[in-house]
């Protein structure tokens, strides 16, 4: 079903900012939320780009800000927020200069051992082994490199 009439595409602005006003999307959620709406590929494209004209669609800054919200509330590998980039669906290339930008901050292994110091409180108690076992599967969840995760955790427990 495609809808195109004037009246719609008002309301397809309306549903677009109502969309945006809860939190950030990228171009690719936008549009496909566009068009389960039932909403005309020339509409989407159209609204989109009026959106990004006044940067209320801004992949790159989606991308920063999702790596700078990672990295303060829910630290994980640079590979796995590449891969919840992708899915958001922004373009490979803006996420090759986003995380490349975002080098310093996105360092694996200080990110490894910045999550192990904040979980160590939690493995008081528990064995040498079983604190390893934690830890080590802990990052791995993360999305960390299995040698990375196993040479931090040895790390974080050598005292």
């Amino acid at each position: 079903m495609n809808i195109d009439s004037e009246g719609d595409i008002k309301k397809a602005e309306k549903y677009c900012l109502r969309l945006l006003a809860v939190k950030a999307r990228s171009e690719y959620e936008v549009k496909k939320r566009l068009q389960d709406k039932g909403y005309s590929q020339e509409c989407s494209i159209s609204l989109i780009q009026k959106f990004k004209e006044k940067r209320f669609i801004d992949d790159k800054a989606l991308a920063e800000d999702w790596i700078a919200s990672r990295i303060k509330f829910n630290p994980r590998s640079k590979k796995l927020v590449q891969q919840e980039l992708i899915a958001k669906g922004i373009n490979p290339d803006v996420i090759e200069k986003v995380l490349d930008a975002a080098v310093e901050i996105l360092d694996d292994r200080k990110l490894s051992i910045q999550i192990l110091e904040q979980q160590i409180p939690k493995v008081e108690g528990l064995s040498r082994e079983k604190k390893k076992i934690k830890l080590f599967r802990l990052l791995l969840a993360r999305g960390f490199d299995p040698e990375l995760a196993q040479e931090s955790v040895e790390s974080i427990l050598k005292d």
